[in-house]
């Protein structure tokens, strides 16, 4: 009932997990490291992604003379 609400990944990943489950308190805090887990990926992913556009712009910008 409780994991209707969830956002699909997270509930994916709860799925996957082995973490021992008993009480709501657990669910809780599984659910939460989880979703932090996946926010921290999000942000390196999104870090990389602005990353490799800055290198591309640059180049595009600075051609050095050879």
């Amino acid at each position: 009932m409780f994991k209707q609400g969830l956002k699909k990944r997270v509930r994916t990943e709860l799925m996957q997990s082995s973490a021992n489950i008993v009480t709501l308190e657990d669910l809780i805090k599984e659910v939460t490291r989880i979703d932090n887990d996946l926010y921290k990926l999000e942000l390196k992913n999104r870090a990389f992604t602005t990353l490799q556009y800055l290198k591309k712009k640059f180049r595009l910008i600075y051609k050095p003379n050879n």
